[in-house]
């Protein structure tokens, strides 16, 4: 199970840091829209919506180890 509070903490350090995957993250989580659909929100290729949310799931993931 997810810790709800951590995971908050992090995705605002994530999107302090790169504040575009913080958004891609937001909507993938909660929203669950398509890569498409996200690409076509935030107005940018499909491609690299899925090159930002691989890049910032490694870097969510890491984080949320390091938490007990």
């Amino acid at each position: 199970m997810i810790d709800v509070l951590a995971l908050h903490e992090i995705l605002e350090r994530l999107t302090k840091l790169d504040a575009r995957q913080g958004r891609i993250v937001e909507l993938h989580f909660f929203g669950e829209p398509t890569f498409e659909e996200i690409s076509l929100v935030l107005q940018i290729s499909e491609r690299t919506v899925k090159r930002e949310w691989s890049m910032a799931h490694s870097w969510l993931r890491n984080e949320l180890s390091k938490k007990p």
